[in-house]
């Protein structure tokens, strides 16, 4: 069976603050929550839950999952390719 592409999760924020997607908070259990909106009060934009695939890694399908639930999909190219970039050139 083929492996799951995930990424660090290091990564996917750093990606993710360059398309405008903010932590808004992360929990300890590995869950984070995702805005299109730096967290101000009181807070108007859209967000989005996620947990971790395996500890420190997300998949390609939270990942998509999110940039859908929070107005970036038309990003989705150009975020998967600069994730798989990084994971490809060991930069974790």
């Amino acid at each position: 069976m083929p492996q799951l592409a995930s990424f660090p999760v290091a990564v996917v924020k750093d990606v993710f603050s360059r398309y405008g997607i903010h932590i808004l908070q992360e929990f300890d259990d590995g869950q984070i929550m995702w805005g299109n909106e730096p967290l101000v009060e009181p807070y108007t934009g859209a967000f989005h839950f996620s947990d971790q695939f395996t500890a420190g890694r997300i998949d390609i399908f939270t990942v998509r999952g999110i940039l859908s639930k929070l107005d970036k999909a038309g990003h989705q190219t150009e975020i998967q390719d600069e994730l798989f970039k990084r994971i490809n050139e060991g930069i974790e």
